[in-house]
């Protein structure tokens, strides 16, 4: 059998302070009981500072599940480079990976998205910036 691997996404990781964090992950299919090694598919994950939302590719009108970021909650996983989203309200709870193309440090990488996620649930969460003009302050929306 041949594989062939390629990029998943030309699209730029983003992270903008309580505006938006985007990565890509493989979301661990454990669903698919009929492999020995459960597949890793590409997925685009953006936070914002009201949902995490998972895409099945880069293209945004694949939404595949929208969670309120106030019922996010994250795992760990046995795996050191993957960590369970989990949603609180439901018994839902996924397994993200690092994307296995990326050529950083993956442990630090899933510590950093994890640290991102409890930024936008402490700091962020259903707050608009907020900006200066010369009539007082103005919520962006």
């Amino acid at each position: 059998m041949i594989m062939k691997t390629i990029k998943f996404s030309n699209k730029p990781w983003r992270y903008e302070r309580c505006i938006v964090l985007e990565e890509d992950f493989d979301l661990v299919m454990d669903n698919l009981k009929q492999f020995v090694n459960k597949p890793r598919i590409p997925h685009r994950v953006v936070v914002n500072n009201s949902t995490l939302t998972i895409f099945q590719n880069f293209d945004y009108s694949t939404v595949q599940r929208v969670i309120p970021l106030k019922n996010v909650g994250t795992e760990n996983s046995e795996h050191d480079d993957c960590i369970f989203v989990t949603e609180n309200a439901t018994k839902y709870r996924q397994e993200f990976c690092v994307v296995q193309m990326f050529e950083g440090d993956h442990v630090k990488q899933i510590q950093q998205f994890k640290k991102r996620i409890d930024f936008f649930q402490d700091k962020c969460l259903n707050k608009m910036p907020i900006i200066s003009t010369a009539k007082g302050q103005v919520e962006l929306d």
